[in-house]
């Protein structure tokens, strides 16, 4: 397994497992830790930042499901329809 994947796989689960997301919201170093990941890594998913993430080379829909997962409330700022008008394919 990759080092990305390591992180796939855990927002994965994060996103899966609501008894672990929950855990994760009371004590995310305490998950964090028991996760396949590495500390960069850790460091990253505890910052939470986009920019921080972008570091470790967190791809943009796996940064957008750990967004949404820390904090469901950021579904109402998040939309694929101006990625999509910057394609042209904004005939949705």
């Amino acid at each position: 397994m990759t080092s990305e994947n390591a992180v796939y796989d855990f927002v994965d689960l994060l996103n899966k497992d609501k008894a672990l997301l929950a855990r994760f919201e009371r004590e995310p170093k305490v998950v964090l830790q028991q996760a396949k990941l590495s500390d960069e890594q850790r460091d990253a998913l505890f910052d939470g930042s986009p920019s921080r993430l972008a570091e470790i080379g967190i791809h943009p829909l796996v940064l957008m499901r750990y967004s949404l997962a820390r904090n469901p409330e950021i579904a109402e700022l998040i939309s694929a329809r101006d990625y999509l008008v910057d394609l042209g394919e904004d005939k949705l």
